[in-house]
């Protein structure tokens, strides 16, 4: 894996930023839901407005120059949520939405794909803190989800993906083998990793089952 700058966090963004509407001459686009009703799919289109707080101007501007268009969510409803990264046209950060450095256009892209597949999302849930069906995670936890290396062929895969999938809807992990992005992003992620798809569905299929996911008891084996 190659380290990417993950950041600012939403607590950053809180304390340098307050609401405000888009007539405002200052007012800069944001993310802030992390709503299954409203982040449905990875190509996405901020809905918040951020002016900086009164005395923060060097602290806002510090966080305008870190936006990204590849943005990773700090909490998600592991019952309903769908997506746990988002690319964005513009440049943006959020306070629910974190950015995180590209390089370009195309590894954004390649990243939001990489970011919601069943791997990757099996690291984030491996570092669940607070309530397991709604995990919050640090900084240093979303750095620590391992990403595609540079010269890894698999990106042009998760590139296609993305074009293929990006506005397409994202059903819940409940969901999991039923969803047809779900299937395209995770045979790139198969790609990536140089292993069967068939693996994965596996993976998918025992995720679906997951309590804290099913929001039903694991089946009783018959």
């Amino acid at each position: 894996a190659f380290q990417c700058r993950v950041g600012p966090s939403g607590r950053s963004i809180y304390d340098a930023y307050k609401f405000s509407s888009g007539d405002v001459s200052e007012a800069i686009p944001g993310f802030h839901s992390v709503s299954s009703k409203l982040r449905r799919t990875m190509l996405a289109s901020p809905e918040a407005w951020y002016v900086p707080k009164d005395g923060k101007k060097t602290a806002a501007e510090r966080c305008r120059w870190q936006r990204s268009q590849f943005l990773v969510a700090e909490r998600f409803d592991t019952v309903s949520g769908r997506l746990t990264g988002i690319w964005t046209e513009q440049r943006s950060f959020g306070s629910l939405w974190v950015p995180v450095s590209v390089d370009n256009v195309d590894q954004a892209k390649a990243l939001a794909v990489w970011w919601n597949s069943t791997p990757a999302r099996m690291l984030l849930l491996n570092r669940r803190t607070r309530k397991l069906t709604y995990p919050t995670w640090s900084l240093s936890h979303l750095r620590e989800v391992r990403i595609p290396k540079p010269d890894n062929p698999g990106w042009s895969a998760l590139r296609a993906a993305f074009e293929e999938a990006c506005e397409l809807e994202m059903l819940p992990m409940k969901q999991a083998t039923e969803c047809e992005v779900r299937q395209v992003i995770d045979k790139a992620a198969a790609h990536v990793l140089n292993m069967d798809y068939s693996t994965l569905a596996e993976w998918q299929r025992k995720l679906e089952l997951e309590p804290t996911i099913s929001n039903k008891p694991y089946p009783l084996e018959e």
